[in-house]
């Protein structure tokens, strides 16, 4: 009997590749039915004002948190809510969605209200709170912290680079 296992080994491999190569560059987010579901999966969540139909990209999204992309595509504010900064989660956050250290952030934002007078977005202990409350609001969360609310799940973003593909 043969062994013709050898094409989804190779074809995995790629994919994991793909996948390594596009998530740093903000390029791959998939569905979380196309890959195996963890509790550190990053859930973006906006407010159920936001339409159903808007989609983003993660530098659409990195946008919306440093305070580039002002509005939803329906014309609505974008409210980003950070984590606080003291948890893994922020962290997780500033390196996969903003490609930033925490200094990093804290002097883009200095330097963002020198010249143009903004402030970063705001903090909570509990980002659902805010993104449930304020209209066009957008936050994240673990997906083992997530319940339900007046907010909706808008992506995933996978707990580590080896979960962004299906095995």
């Amino acid at each position: 009997m043969t062994e013709t296992r050898f094409f989804f080994p190779k074809c995995r491999m790629f994919v994991s590749i793909l996948a390594l190569c596009a998530l740093p560059a903000g390029l791959l987010v998939l569905p979380s039915a196309a890959r195996a579901q963890s509790p550190d999966d990053i859930l973006v969540v906006v407010n159920k004002s936001v339409a159903k139909t808007q989609s983003v990209s993660m530098g659409e999204l990195r946008a919306m948190y440093l305070k580039s992309r002002l509005k939803w595509a329906d014309g609505q504010k974008v409210r980003p809510i950070h984590a606080f900064s003291d948890e893994k989660l922020r962290l997780a956050f500033n390196t996969l969605v903003l490609r930033m250290s925490l200094d990093e952030e804290r002097a883009f934002w200095e330097e963002k209200k020198i010249k143009q007078g903004e402030v970063k977005p705001p903090a909570h202990k509990d980002p659902l709170v805010p993104v449930g409350r304020d209209t066009g609001s957008v936050g994240y969360v673990y997906r083992k912290n997530y319940r339900e609310g007046d907010f909706r799940i808008l992506t995933v973003i996978p707990a580590s680079p080896e979960g962004a593909v299906s095995h």
